[in-house]
């Protein structure tokens, strides 16, 4: 059973299978490369001129949801593609992409959240937006932001962006327990900036692929 949806305005199947997709392609005799492309929740393959996106299974007994699309996003964003296709699963509409502008605010606002929770100090007000700016300095800075399309980005908020004075940028060191060990010449590694995509879990995905699948237990 599949249904369609449409990813920046592609069009997109998504399937729901209890065999491994490649076992469906193998056994339907067709020839499949997997792509270099690494993640902990999915696999993509190319075949026919296609694209398989394959979310890897909490549980045997889960159904294997797979979407397909005839060209990966432009923004090559797979996490993306899967946030939209299930929020539209959901009944919310398709996604825009973002601007190139809003992509490097997000990255942005990601080190400022990691660099808020290594300090314990909230940045609020005046002093968010030199630290943004700051940040923004590895992107090119706000100059270079100005050269970009912005329509998705809240007017208020790009004004008092680029009216601030960059603050310099230094991500403090991860805190370390006492007892930790700390070897001649060589620092922590920075924690993770974390999942960019916090609203969306596997669970709550596979929940809602269920609901419309239903208990199928035959393949398409």
């Amino acid at each position: 059973m599949k249904k369609e949806f449409t990813h920046y305005g592609q069009k997109v199947l998504l399937a729901g299978n209890r065999s491994r997709y490649e076992m469906i392609l193998e056994k339907n005799n067709v020839e499949y490369i997997p792509l270099p492309i690494l993640s902990k929740t999915y696999r993509v393959v190319k075949y026919n001129n296609k694209y398989a996106v394959i979310l890897t299974k909490e549980a045997e007994d889960d159904l294997e949801s797979v979407i397909v699309t005839e060209a990966l996003p432009d923004d090559l964003n797979i996490d993306a593609l899967i946030v939209d296709v299930f929020s539209q699963l959901r009944g919310e509409k398709p996604a825009k992409m973002p601007t190139k502008a809003m992509a490097i605010l997000h990255d942005a606002e990601k080190l400022l959240q990691e660099k808020q929770s290594r300090t314990g100090t909230p940045l609020t007000g005046d002093s968010y937006f030199t630290e943004m700016a700051g940040a923004l300095e590895i992107y090119g800075g706000t100059e270079y932001l100005k050269t970009l399309p912005h329509d998705d980005i809240a007017p208020d908020y790009w004004d008092q962006l680029m009216a601030a004075k960059p603050a310099a940028f230094v991500m403090p060191l991860s805190p370390q327990p006492d007892n930790a060990p700390q070897p001649l010449g060589q620092q922590p590694a920075p924690a993770s900036a974390g999942n960019p995509f916090p609203d969306m879990s596997q669970a709550e995905s596979m929940e809602a692929l269920m609901s419309f699948f239903g208990s199928a237990k035959k393949e398409d």
